[in-house]
This record gives structure tokens, C-alpha cells and sequence, in this order.
């Protein structure tokens, strides 16, 4: 710990257990308040530190479960890959909330020269090529090893 973060936590503690820094400005302060003004400000000081903890908590409720979250959608896209082939094409998205805001994730996956070349996916060349891929090319053992060289 450093001797900063050290200050401030014997600070703390000593403000908790009604020791304030003799000389301080906290001690000018409060030194004018009434006894009833006092135990108000303590109860406030209380609540808002108890305020801190609970963010400080929800905060990391927030990243752990995101990040359960965010390896889940992982593991469900390699799955997807797994399943229809690694020469198949979709789209997956996930959007998570997460400590830090709202995080997404989109994963696409298709034929992008043909796409590119014809400007669609749905380009009724782009169409036949991948009709070709799939009914001829892949059905053939040199086919297979040409999908995968490309």
C-alpha cells in the first residue's frame, strides 16, 4: 500500500471512530456544529459510504457476470462454426451490459470477394457461386481443399 493510500485509510478510520485531525479545516467545520448537527452529518457520511460500497459491489457484480456472458456468446459462436462448417456464412450479435456501459459484439462471416466484386451478398452471381461451392465444390475432396486454400 502506498503511503498515500495509507494516509487516506488511517484518515478514514480516524474519522469513523470520531478522531478528526487536530488543526484540520474538517476540524474548524465540524467544531461549529451542534451536537444534533453533528450526529446528522455522521449519519450522512455513513450512508454515503455504505452508497460507495454498494456501487463499488454492483460494479463487480457487473463485470463478472459480463464476462460469463460475453465467454458464453464465445463458445455459442465457435459452436455455430462447428456446426454448419467453417465454409458456411452468418451473422451473430451480442450486446452485454457491462461495468463500463453497454458493449457489442458482432461476429460475420461469408463469401467477401464475390460480395465485394457484385457489391451484394444477394447479387444472383454471388448466389451462383456459392451454390457452386456448396453443391459441387464441397461434395468433392479437391473441392474441399480448393474452399480451404481460398
Amino acid at each position: 500500500m502506498t503511503s498515500s493510500n495509507h494516509d487516506i485509510t488511517k484518515l478514514r478510520n480516524d474519522l469513523l471512530q470520531g478522531q478528526i485531525p487536530s488543526g484540520s479545516i474538517l476540524e474548524r467545520v465540524i467544531g461549529d456544529l451542534n451536537p444534533s448537527e453533528l450526529q446528522k452529518l455522521r449519519e450522512q457520511a455513513a450512508n454515503g459510504l455504505l452508497g460507495l460500497e454498494l456501487e463499488k459491489l454492483a460494479m463487480s457484480h457487473r463485470l463478472e457476470s459480463s464476462s460469463v456472458d460475453i465467454d458464453g456468446f464465445i463458445q455459442k459462436v465457435k459452436e455455430l462454426e462447428r456446426s454448419l462448417g467453417q465454409y458456411s456464412r452468418y451473422n451473430a450479435k451480442g450486446e452485454f451490459e457491462t461495468a463500463s456501459g453497454r458493449t457489442t459484439i458482432e461476429v460475420k462471416k461469408g463469401c467477401y470477394i464475390a460480395t465485394a466484386v457484385y457489391g451484394s451478398e444477394t447479387h444472383p452471381n454471388v448466389l451462383l457461386l456459392k451454390k457452386f461451392r456448396d453443391e459441387f465444390l464441397m461434395k468433392r475432396n479437391w473441392g474441399r481443399i480448393f474452399c480451404r486454400t481460398y
